[in-house]
């Protein structure tokens, strides 16, 4: 009896352990308090585990929330050493127009729309598309490997005119080894995402410059997909 006490009191043993010590030992009342504890332990569990799969998804759009890509997936990206990335930061063109006009409920339905189309292009497996939450408009996709970064920029750009929606997008890559280029990938992808935006939006701009820090002015190639998606217009060299 002693023993028991003891190893309860330690924790050294199973639950299942404690609950046949408990019941061997004549103490039916112990055994019952330990079986109830299981069911609340979980329970606790499931609930927690729910919570946290509510909390890597953005509720609107089923993708990956801002939450999930801040603290989970996009550290991960940057320590894997093995695998090429590009990075697309895509933000909606004439969002906040449709929301005044037209009003919020409205302008769900073209996030919701936008979101179907970005995942379509991702791949499935490494690839992974986020709702940045708190812009509303904006998303970033991780695609694996550099292969062809416009390329990836134009059908992009081409599913979402399928869906009806104009956007903005910048994109940068960087070889599996190249760990200064990549801790940059995000904000070369948001300020060529701007370029494209300052070039009349609807179109895409490919990072052009070396690694550089955050917030830094970069050149960038903009590449104007406003005709069929794919064509490239004329003055679609931007300098920023």
């Amino acid at each position: 009896m002693d023993m028991f006490w003891s190893n309860l009191s330690s924790l050294q043993l199973s639950w299942s352990e404690l609950g046949w010590m408990a019941t061997t030992a004549g103490f039916s009342s112990v055994a019952l308090w330990i079986g109830w504890l299981q069911q609340r332990l979980r329970r606790s569990e499931q609930e927690l585990e729910r919570v946290r799969a509510s909390s890597r998804t953005d509720s609107l759009t089923g993708l990956g929330s801002q939450r999930y890509f801040d603290s989970e997936r996009w550290p991960l990206a940057l320590r894997d050493a093995t695998v090429a990335l590009t990075v697309a930061f895509i933000d909606l063109d004439g969002l906040r127009a449709l929301n005044n006009g037209l009003g919020h409920d409205a302008g769900d339905r073209m996030i919701q729309r936008a979101a179907a189309a970005i995942q379509s292009v991702a791949r499935g497996g490494y690839d992974e598309a986020f709702r940045r939450y708190n812009a509303g408009d904006e998303f970033v996709v991780l695609f694996r490997g550099t292969a062809d970064a416009t390329a990836l920029g134009c059908r992009l750009i081409a599913a979402l005119k399928g869906a009806g929606v104009a956007a903005s997008i910048g994109l940068d890559c960087c070889n599996a080894h190249d760990r200064v280029r990549r801790r940059a990938l995000l904000a070369n992808a948001e300020a060529s995402m701007r370029t494209a935006k300052s070039a009349g939006g609807g179109g895409l701009a490919v990072y052009a410059g070396g690694p550089v820090d955050e917030g830094a002015g970069d050149r960038q190639r903009a590449v104007d997909l406003r005709q069929n998606g794919q064509r490239s217009m004329p003055g679609a060299l931007v300098t920023a």
